[in-house]
């Protein structure tokens, strides 16, 4: 997650099996500001990451550019979700985290 302001407001890149999105949560309802389906994208990359530039935010997946989208906010934390339609599934080890002012 990226710009999160709080749990109604901030922007994701997500990641599924041969398809990225860039999302935006605004005031609690979903708008997606752009999907990419491609073979090579999977959830089985060993690093993801989110870059958020001059009102651009670009996501990675393996140091591959994956997707990116013009986005409207300025400001705002960052986090990690993972996610699985069966509960305790889900799991994630973190080695490193990153962030930059550019």
């Amino acid at each position: 997650m990226a710009h999160y302001k709080d749990s109604s407001n901030y922007l994701t890149c997500t990641f599924g099996d041969g398809v990225a999105k860039i999302e935006q949560i605004k005031d609690g309802e979903k708008i997606t500001l752009a999907s990419r389906t491609a073979q090579e994208i999977s959830t089985n990359a060993k690093t993801f990451s989110v870059r958020v530039i001059n009102g651009w935010m670009n996501c990675v997946a393996d140091h591959v550019f994956t997707i990116a989208s013009n986005i409207d906010t300025e400001t705002g934390g960052v986090g990690v979700r993972i996610w699985n339609e069966e509960l305790g599934v889900a799991s994630l080890n973190i080695s490193s985290v990153s962030v930059l002012d550019q």
